[in-house]
C-alpha cells in the first residue's frame, strides 16, 4: 500500500536537467502509483531523514561504489518482447549487473519448457551478470489451465535445475572475473566470487543467493507473488519449509554483513509483502503467506545497524517509500509499464547508501529490409 504526497508537501532536494530529487518518507512518493504520473526527466529518490538513523550503524568499507539495475514482471506480451534488448542494452551500459525479480512471462503463458527456455535465452543476453529470482508466474500459478496445468513444485525444479544448479546461477555472461571486481574486500571469501547458494552454506534451496557489491551485502529469497503460493495446489508444508529457509538466509545475512562491517543489506524477492497489513517486530500479525516474512524483516531491521534495502516487483507499481526506521522499499516497473527501469547506485560511505533513479529505455531500433 501507497499514499502520494501533495505538491505542498513534497520537498525539492537537487534538480538538474536530469536529475528530480525528493525524499524518501512513510507517505510515499509522487508518481510512484502509475508510470504516466512521473516526470519526464529522471528521477532520483534519496532519504535525507535517513543521516541521523545511520549514524550508529556500522563501518563503511572505504572506496566501495557500483550501480545495478532493478527490474522484473516481464515481457508479459509479444510486443513487450522487442523492448528487451534495448532495455538490457541500457542496462550494460549504465550498471554493473542487474537483478530480475520474477515473472519472465504472463500469467496466462504457458509455463511449458519451450517458452521457459525463450525467455530464459533473452536475458541470458544480458552483457552483465542478470541475478533471478522465480516470480508466481514461473511456478505457483502454472496449475492454472490457461498456463498449462502444472504442477508447481515439479515447475519450480525444472528452474532449480536450469538457472540455479548451474555453475553460474545467474544470467548472462557466465564468468566470475566481474564478481570479483564488485565483490567487497572486507568481506569473507565465500562472497567474493560472485553469488553462493543457500544450499551451499546451510542447505537451503539454490534460489536462494547472497553476494557483495558496491561495500553491502545482497540477498535472493523465494517469495512469490499469489499470496506466498497459498493459491495454488501446494500444501503449507512447501510454505513453511520455504519461510524457514528464508528465516535463516535473513539472519545469515545479518550475521555476515555485521563481521564484515557492511553498512547494509539490499534483499531481492518477487512478492509484493503487503507492508500495509502491519509490520511488527515483537509478533506475527495478519493471516496472510507474507505475515512471518514482515516479522522476520522486522526483526533483521531492529538488530542490525545498517540500511535494509527492500526490492520487489508483482503489483506493477513503481515506488518508493520508507516501511521502518533503516528500511527503504523500492518496487520496480512491470508490465505493461516497460518502458522505464529503475537504477540504483550503491555509495555506502553515504549516510544513505542507495540513490534510487528512473531511467528510460531506449525505444528498440527499426530495422529496415532492402
Amino acid at each position: 500500500m501507497t499514499t502520494t504526497v501533495s505538491p505542498g508537501r513534497r520537498q525539492l532536494l537537487t534538480a538538474s536537467l536530469s536529475a528530480v530529487v525528493w525524499p524518501v518518507s512513510r507517505r510515499g512518493l509522487p508518481g510512484s502509483a502509475a508510470h504516466p504520473a512521473l516526470p519526464a526527466t529522471a528521477g532520483v529518490l534519496t532519504s535525507a531523514a535517513s543521516a541521523a538513523s545511520a549514524a550508529s550503524g556500522p563501518p563503511s568499507p572505504p572506496g566501495a561504489r557500483t550501480s545495478f539495475a532493478l527490474i522484473g514482471d516481464l515481457p508479459y506480451w509479444r510486443f513487450e518482447l522487442t523492448n528487451v534488448p534495448a532495455l538490457l542494452g541500457e542496462m550494460a551500459e549504465q550498471c554493473a549487473f542487474g537483478i530480475h525479480v520474477g515473472d519472465l512471462k504472463g500469467g496466462s503463458e504457458p509455463c511449458s519448457d519451450e517458452l521457459l527456455e525463450s525467455r530464459l535465452a533473452l536475458f541470458g543476453q544480458s552483457r552483465i551478470p542478470l541475478v533471478y529470482t522465480p516470480g508466481d508466474n514461473e511456478w505457483t500459478d502454472c496449475w492454472r489451465p490457461a498456463a498449462g496445468d502444472h504442477d508447481p513444485a515439479e515447475r519450480l525444479a525444472w528452474l532449480r535445475r536450469r538457472v540455479f544448479l548451474r555453475e553460474a546461477p545467474w544470467l548472462g555472461p557466465p564468468g566470475r572475473a566481474i564478481w570479483r571486481q564488485l565483490a567487497t574486500p572486507a568481506a569473507e571469501p565465500l562472497l567474493s566470487k560472485g553469488p553462493v547458494r543457500q544450499s551451499e552454506v546451510e542447505g537451503g534451496p539454490p534460489e536462494n543467493l547472497m553476494w557483495t557489491a558496491g561495500g553491502v551485502l545482497f540477498i535472493t529469497l523465494n517469495l512469490p507473488g499469489s499470496d506466498n503460493g497459498r493459491r495454488s495446489p501446494l500444501d503449507d508444508a512447501d510454505r513453511l519449509e520455504r519461510d524457514a529457509h528464508n528465516r535463516r538466509w535473513l539472519d545469515q545475512a545479518r550475521q555476515r554483513a555485521e563481521r564484515a562491517n557492511l553498512p547494509a543489506i539490499a534483499l531481492a524477492i518477487h512478492a509484493n509483502p503487503g507492508f500495509g497489513r502491519g509490520i511488527d517486530p515483537s509478533r506475527i500479525l495478519g493471516d496472510d503467506g507474507y505475515a512471518t516474512f514482515r516479522h522476520d524483516l522486522a526483526q533483521l531491521n531492529a538488530r542490525f545497524g545498517g540500511h535494509v534495502l527492500v526490492m520487489h516487483g508483482d503489483t506493477h507499481r513503481f515506488r518508493v517509500d520508507r516501511i521502518l526506521p533503516r528500511l527503504t522499499r523500492v518496487e520496480c516497473f512491470g508490465s505493461p509499464f516497460t518502458g522505464s527501469w529503475v537504477r540504483i547506485e550503491v555509495t555506502p560511505q553515504r549516510p544513505m547508501p542507495f540513490e534510487i533513479s528512473v531511467r528510460p529505455a531506449a525505444p528498440p531500433r527499426e530495422e529496415s529490409t532492402p
